[in-house]
């Protein structure tokens, strides 16, 4: 949306919908294939790196994209992966040109990508920019993507007239909504319809909900409401609700409701979960509970696990209370690791533990990596004891990692999870288990983890070890 207090999200973030920045990271991250992080490096690294653009920490953000496609250019995550460095490429600001650059590349070497209209999208906004910085070469470069300099000079004029936001600004606007049948255009020009506070808009956004033939027209209306007033509400509850209307249309009335986070809404939403209508629809509503910071909201989120029997939704609500980082949602998640009747998702609930670097969390981890009988909980958690990145989860880890008595496996997993805590506490452990320890396989995880670690202590351990072994 044209709002000059958040970024400008991509129209993938939901079909139809653009903006949904917050929800579409809980959907990726509620994902069961990502967040089994402990058996895929590569969902492990996305997870990680998706984590700082929802942190909004753009620059951290760029580098751990940049490492997960150098590491891991051939996984599934790779598409995502290099849009996402694109996309914090920008935010950071530094320069457009690279920016560009960034997402032309990603258009070139991805043409089959689903993020290749977006990276246009984005093309055209920079070359725009990059013209009026004095570099005209990069608008001949984006003239084939579809979008004519007509169709953004006309947007740029809107958008200018929707920040005026006065009765003779808004007759032009909708004048030019009804004089065109460019699907996209039309969807554009509808999201300037929120910058006006005029019952006429909110009328024409409602008609347009309503009766409008295309559905993306309608989504990107949905997310253009401002107003949060007692009939909008009314007319995105009854979209929720209506069976008969499209999935899409249905979850971005969802989404649009979770932005006013109001209590009063929890019943509804609830509901909603636990109507069993679609698996989307579910997730967007158990992610719309998240966003309400109530204890009403959390106790229905700890209720919704407990009756529900789907394990989707159980996953659902696991997410949603993680991203909630409520100190309760650790007995919830630890309930689950220890009871959940279905293995996978007990699993993810070991792994979700790593979300919290508290104390507490550590320790359970440390029990379900000690004590548990399935050696694939124990891989997973010693794994999301190394997302803690605190001197105490490196002591821990380190235990296991020298425990020469381990079966092999878990102490390679622990070597993995010592790098991961990019803790300098970690370095000596793994120099010495890279100069002296009895198995091979260990010395040579020990060595390529220190080089992962990839600090000044890390580098200086290398070079003694390569001065020790040149020396032997």
């Amino acid at each position: 949306m044209y709002r000059t207090n958040e970024p400008s999200l991509p129209a993938r973030l939901l079909p139809g919908a653009p903006g949904v920045g917050l929800l579409f990271c809980f959907l990726a991250l509620a994902a069961p294939g990502l967040s089994q992080s402990s058996g895929d490096p590569a969902a492990a690294a996305y997870r990680a790196a998706y984590k700082q653009v929802l942190d909004e920490s753009w620059t951290h953000a760029v580098t751990a994209f940049d490492e997960l496609l150098a590491r891991h250019s051939d996984s599934r995550w790779a598409d995502d992966a290099h849009f996402w460095r694109c996309y914090s490429l920008q935010q950071v600001g530094s320069s457009n040109a690279e920016s560009f650059e960034c997402f032309e590349a990603l258009t070139r070497e991805r043409p089959d990508s689903e993020w290749v209209d977006d990276a246009r999208r984005h093309l055209v906004s920079l070359a725009q920019q990059l013209r009026r910085e004095g570099h005209p070469e990069y608008h001949e470069r984006v003239r084939g993507f579809g979008q004519t300099e007509d169709h953004e000079q006309l947007l740029a004029v809107l958008v200018a007239l929707g920040d005026i936001g006065d009765e003779r600004s808004l007759e032009v606007v909708l004048g030019r909504l009804r004089g065109t049948d460019d699907e996209r255009l039309r969807a554009r020009i509808v999201e300037v319809l929120g910058h006006f506070e005029s019952p006429k808009a909110t009328a024409a956004l409602t008609e347009i909900i309503r009766q409008d033939p295309s559905l993306e027209v309608r989504a990107r209306a949905i997310e253009a409401f401002e107003d949060e007033g007692p009939e909008i509400r009314a007319l995105l509850r009854e979209l929720a609700q209506d069976e008969e209307q499209p999935e899409t249309l249905r979850t971005a009335a969802v989404a649009r409701l979770a932005d006013t986070e109001s209590p009063d809404l929890v019943p509804f939403f609830v509901s909603l979960a636990m109507s069993g209508s679609s698996p989307e629809i579910t997730a967007t509503a158990v992610f719309a509970l998240g966003e309400i910071r109530d204890d009403r909201a959390f106790e229905a989120l700890r209720r919704l696990y407990e009756k529900a029997s789907d394990p989707h939704t159980r996953h659902a609500v696991l997410a949603a209370v993680t991203e909630r980082e409520d100190p309760r949602a650790l007995e919830l998640l630890r309930q689950a690791a220890l009871d959940d009747s279905d293995p996978e998702l007990a699993l993810q609930a070991v792994s979700m533990l790593g979300e919290f670097e508290t104390p507490r969390a550590l320790e359970y981890l440390r029990q379900f990596a000690t004590d548990s009988k399935n050696w694939r909980a124990r891989l997973v958690a010693l794994h999301a004891m190394g997302e803690h990145e605190t001197p105490a989860a490196a002591e821990a880890l380190a235990t296991f990692a020298r425990n020469t008595q381990l079966e092999t496996r878990l102490r390679l997993a622990a070597i993995e999870a010592l790098a991961e805590t990019e803790n300098d506490a970690a370095v000596p452990v793994l120099f010495d288990l890279a100069k002296g320890d009895p198995r091979p396989e260990v010395r040579r995880l020990a060595a390529e983890a220190l080089g992962e670690h990839g600090t000044a202590a890390a580098r200086d351990a290398l070079i003694r070890l390569l001065e020790t072994n040149s020396g032997s």
